[in-house]
């Protein structure tokens, strides 16, 4: 029930990542730091919403300029 997406292509700590994606989409995440040392460079994504919610946060998410390079 839980992703752990890498971000690692965007250049930022999860920490920011996470920060970034609460700020722009109003999606909570959780950094992979959060985790241990090894879950730096990934989100945690809990999916325990119904699809059409995970779908609209994954819309938010994709369109954000961090992921877009």
């Amino acid at each position: 029930i839980y992703l752990f997406p890498n971000i690692k292509q965007t250049g930022l700590s999860s920490v920011e990542v996470a920060d970034e994606i609460l700020k722009e989409t109003h999606v909570l995440t959780l950094p992979g730091i959060a985790f241990g040392d090894c879950g730096e460079g990934y989100l945690r994504i809990a999916a325990t919403v119904g699809m059409n919610k995970l779908e609209e946060a994954f819309d938010r998410i994709s369109e954000m300029s961090i992921f877009s390079k």
